[in-house]
């Protein structure tokens, strides 16, 4: 399997907080596929994470994906899209990582 990834970052934090800036994507030309960004948070001593956060107000966000969200564990994170500085929008996501 070939992935194209458009974007990439690499953060480091010692105290555990993170924040990046990105473009709201589209969905991919030609499907029904909702809004989202990937990311992997990790941390020594700790089980990695990989979630797809996907936007509250995405049409495009099936009761599938409302169901698997709600599964501990899902990779599937839905978050509103908030008002932030300069009218940019702000999703916020809390990580808690396994042993």
């Amino acid at each position: 399997m070939r992935v194209h990834v458009r974007l990439f970052a690499s953060l480091r934090e010692a105290a555990g907080r993170y924040s990046f800036r990105t473009i709201r994507p589209g969905s991919y030309p030609g499907t029904r596929v909702p809004q989202h960004i990937h990311y992997e948070v990790a941390a020594p001593g700790h089980a990695s994470r990989i979630f797809e956060i996907v936007f509250e107000q995405d049409p495009l966000v099936t009761a599938e994906i409302r169901s698997q969200a709600a599964e501990p564990g899902s990779i599937f994170s839905i978050r509103p899209i908030e008002p932030g500085a300069g009218g940019a929008g702000q999703v916020t996501q809390d990580v808690v990582l396994g042993r």
